[in-house]
This record gives C-alpha cells, sequence and structure tokens, in this order.
C-alpha cells in the first residue's frame, strides 16, 4: 500500500512524494521494507481520462532490523493512466519499470510495478484566477492585472489588439508591428516614458555609466516577479546587452522607500535585484555579466514624505561597471 501526495506546478510539469509499506522476499525470506519515493510527472492528456509520464527514485528501508542492509536505492521510470469518477475524485493505474541496485542477494535487480488506487484533488491549481479574468495564472502572463481573455489574459489598455506585455506603447493605438502609432516612430516624435533613438522610440538606452530605462521596473504586489509592463522593459534590456557586448558587465541595485524596517526594506530590494537578474539570464544573458545588489532606503532620488516620491524611490537601477572602449565614453 502506498500513499501519494503531489502538486502541478505548470501545465505540463508536477512532482510527486509518496511512502509506502512493500512485503519483499530476499535470501529466501520475506523481508518488510517502508518505500520512500519521488517522482517528476509531465502529463501527456488531460480531461475525463488522463495520461503522464514518471521518472523518479527512491529507497527501501527494512522494517527488520535484523537485516543489515541499510537503505536500498531504486530507480523508476513509467507511465500513468487517471480517469475521473466524480468531482474531483479520480481512479488511477501506473506501471513503472523499476531499477534496485544491492536487493537482497543480487547485485541489480529489475522489477515490473503496477499499482492502482483512487486519487483526491485537494487544490488545483490549474483553477487559480488571482485577478479573475477567466485565464488560470498558470497560462495567463499578466496573473495579477485583469485583462482579455482572448488576450491570454492580459490587459489592452489601448484597444489596439495587440496586449501590453507585448505593446511598446500601451497607452496609444497602434498602426505598426510594434504597437506604437506611426507618427510615434522612426525620425519623428515619441510618447511619453519613451527615448528617442536612431531606430525610433526605445524603452530602454545606454549611457557611459547606466542603462536607462523610460519604465520604471515595477513588481507585482507582495512579490518579486516584475509586473507585465517591467518585463517589457526588461526584454529591451536584454536585446541591448545583446546587441552590445562592449558593455560588459552590470550591476543591478534595487532600492526602496523608508517605510518599514531597514532590514525589510534591504532583503526586498536584494531580491527584486537578484529578480531581475535572474530574469535577465532566462533572457540569454550571460551571468557572469550581470551582478546585483539592494540598498534598501540608503539612497533616495525623492522625498520620502509624499506617495510620488516614494514611488520613485522604489526602483531598480543597472549600472554598467564594466565596459569596452566606446565612442564619446572614457
Amino acid at each position: 500500500s502506498t500513499a501519494r501526495i503531489g502538486a502541478r506546478i505548470a501545465s505540463r510539469f508536477g512532482l510527486e512524494v509518496s511512502v509506502g509499506w512493500v512485503p519483499y522476499v530476499a535470501g529466501g525470506q520475506r523481508t518488510d521494507a517502508f518505500l520512500w519515493t519521488g517522482e517528476a510527472v509531465l502529463p501527456l492528456t488531460d480531461g475525463v481520462l488522463g495520461t503522464y509520464l514518471a521518472a523518479g527514485g527512491g529507497v527501501y528501508t527494512a522494517l527488520d532490523t535484523r537485516e543489515d542492509e541499510g537503505a536500498v536505492p531504486r530507480a523508476q521510470w513509467g507511465f500513468g493512466l487517471r480517469a475521473r469518477a466524480s468531482g474531483d475524485i479520480w481512479l488511477r493505474a501506473d506501471a513503472r519499470h523499476v531499477i534496485s541496485t544491492g536487493f537482497g542477494d543480487r547485485d541489480v535487480a529489475h522489477i515490473g510495478e503496477l499499482t492502482v488506487g483512487v486519487e483526491f484533488h485537494l487544490w488545483d491549481v490549474t483553477r487559480i484566477d488571482r485577478d479573475g479574468d477567466g485565464v488560470a495564472d498558470i497560462d495567463d502572463p499578466c496573473p495579477s492585472e485583469r485583462g482579455d481573455p482572448e488576450m491570454n489574459g492580459c490587459p489592452d489598455r489601448d484597444g489596439d489588439g495587440r496586449p501590453d506585455n507585448e505593446d511598446h506603447c500601451p497607452n496609444a493605438p497602434a498602426s505598426t508591428a510594434d504597437g506604437c502609432p506611426a507618427e510615434m516612430v522612426g525620425d519623428e516624435r515619441c510618447p511619453d516614458g519613451r527615448f528617442k533613438t536612431s531606430t525610433g522610440c526605445a524603452l530602454v538606452r545606454a549611457t557611459c555609466s547606466m542603462i536607462e530605462i523610460a519604465e520604471p521596473i515595477a513588481f507585482e504586489e507582495n512579490s518579486t516577479r516584475p509586473t507585465a509592463m517591467a518585463r517589457l522593459v526588461l526584454d529591451e534590456i536584454a536585446r541591448l546587452l545583446a546587441d552590445h557586448p562592449e558593455i560588459e558587465e552590470i550591476r543591478i541595485e534595487g532600492h526602496t522607500d523608508n517605510r518599514g524596517d531597514r532590514g525589510t526594506n534591504l532583503r526586498v530590494s536584494a531580491e527584486r535585484a537578484r529578480s531581475v537578474r535572474d530574469y535577465l539570464v532566462d533572457q540569454g544573458i550571460a551571468r557572469w555579466r550581470l551582478h546585483w545588489r539592494g540598498f534598501g532606503e540608503r539612497w533616495p532620488v525623492a522625498s520620502n514624505d509624499s506617495a510620488e516620491g516614494r514611488a520613485r524611490n522604489r526602483r531598480v537601477e543597472l549600472r554598467i561597471i564594466a565596459a569596452a572602449e566606446r565612442p564619446g565614453c572614457r
């Protein structure tokens, strides 16, 4: 008999751990054992009838203390089938190929394992929808911002048919592919919150000492996850760093306002700076180019006496700390 508990972490990935009691025969004698295993689960199909692959490992620990085998390791892989019986109750069958070393009097044992049982879904992460827009968080690129289900749950503030997380001008209706009006690109003017560059309007630009950003890098409430708009800015930063290898290393600096205690502010600023580093690494920027540090409330750029000033102080800055020779820079 076996008891399992698991969680689906993403739409196509989950983890399970289990503990069970297993009778087996070793050296001609029956020996009962506890079985402890962990598995990664990859769902193939969902619905009333679901299938999945699984792989992992674990150990047997003998209940008979006279046995001198200690923990016997095992590796396993196979597939499973689950069928909905009623509501959150499912019937389940699993088949595994098990390889166990030091099993009884054999060096290596190959075992076929078949289990059947009942599964209860206590908490289904695929149903969680924090912003209430009809798109589950697990599939929503903007899980804390209520949006249009037809745009995967992201808002479209300017109504141009391009979701804000992909729109370079989210407050201006578009007539170009990047979501900006034609009169706001090229050698014409740029909308508020954009830098004019030789190639059009940009959210970021590199100076001799900094990577300047036109929109603040904001984070979801009580989280180190960047908002959808911040991810758009970070995507441009990643492109800039990829296009300019002469910007060799940068330091990502996190700052806060003065609300809360200093220790908490220092920790939050560091976690958010590291979150930006991790996002840029995920976009393909070499980790060695990206340093991070949190400064808490130490370096305000505005007065903390007003809401506007505090908002300006809650920021992430990107400082260039190593670069090859560039025109106009020493």
